[in-house]
């Protein structure tokens, strides 16, 4: 599931969030998340370099923390949420680094 695209600068650190209310179930709730990223167009992980700290979970939404970066770079943010009836989703935004 495609949740859009941001843009950010290389110096600035925000928190990103998914949110999956549009397709957990009555009463279904996020038990664990996970997030990763990867370079757009090596597809070189780039967790490391992109994510800073632990994902938390927020009723429906998943937050992760990003930073840095290099400007010209694009990297695939991929939240993944297990939930409490064992299904498994995942959504993706699209970060694009540049300076203004």
């Amino acid at each position: 599931m495609i949740l859009g695209q941001v843009a950010k600068q290389p110096g600035e650190k925000f928190s990103l969030t998914a949110d999956f209310v549009n397709v957990l179930g009555s009463g279904e709730t996020i038990s664990t998340a996970a997030v990763t990223a990867k370079n757009k167009a090596t597809g070189v992980d780039s967790s490391a370099t992109v994510l800073t700290g632990s994902a938390t979970i927020s009723t429906t939404k998943i937050i992760q923390t990003v930073t840095a970066g290099t400007a010209g770079d694009s990297h695939v943010v991929q939240f993944k949420a297990t939930t409490s009836a064992g299904n498994i989703f995942e959504g993706e935004v699209e970060m694009v680094v540049r300076e203004s």
